[in-house]
């Protein structure tokens, strides 16, 4: 792994010091209550921003233990917090619309009048492509990437974006791969499985 790499697999620690010392200052003054939010949230999306200015994220198939820097790795490591805690990012589903506005901050696309229940799994904020009226269902899980080793034996990275269309309906339970394409008005059924670059195409056997 590179020295970036390396480094990069540090921010979750600093991103947590960062949220201990706000939560330990608030008993000291009030105000530090309004830097917390910054801490917690903006800090991170700031970063993940930079970062993804710098070293673009970019979707296709790289071999992931050679020692250039990945910038998937540490787009992964800027989110890593909000996968350990999830609790941090379910409190956003509180109020209506702000969690697709969440994501759409990350670069995501997602569509007017998406429905996610909170425990919703996203593991690459940025690569999601949502159309309008989706339903998620409870324990539903979206990894827009994955890692295995080919025959040589080296770490592959595959990394696309996964493609909803509208009016979906993803059952609970289902766990959706990288560069999956779910047609508009598919209705999956509970914990499904799709595999990278799987396409479910609308059916006549969909019921209305």
């Amino acid at each position: 792994m590179s020295f970036m790499g390396r480094l990069m697999a540090f921010f979750p620690l600093l991103h947590a010091a960062l949220i201990g010392i706000n939560l330990v200052l608030a008993f000291v003054s009030i105000y530090t209550l309004l830097v917390l939010p910054f801490s917690i949230w903006f800090f991170p999306l700031i970063c993940w921003r930079l970062h993804n200015h710098i070293w673009p994220l970019k979707p296709g198939l790289t071999r992931f233990g050679r020692p250039e820097y990945s910038p998937w790795w540490g787009s992964y490591q800027i989110q890593y917090l909000f996968l350990l805690l999830p609790s941090l990012e379910r409190i956003l589903h509180i109020v209506p619309g702000l969690f697709s506005a969440w994501l759409r901050a990350w670069g995501s696309a997602v569509g007017k009048g998406v429905f996610w229940t909170p425990h919703t799994l996203i593991l690459d904020r940025s690569l999601l492509k949502f159309g309008d009226g989706i339903i998620i269902g409870h324990r539903c899980s979206f990894s827009s990437h994955v890692i295995s080793l080919n025959k040589a034996g080296e770490l592959v990275l595959f990394v696309k974006a996964i493609d909803i269309g509208s009016k979906c309906f993803v059952g609970a339970g289902s766990d959706i791969g990288p560069g999956a394409s779910v047609a508009a008005g598919v209705r999956l059924p509970v914990e499904s499985q799709l595999y990278p670059n799987q396409k479910v195409a609308l059916e006549s056997t969909n019921e209305a």
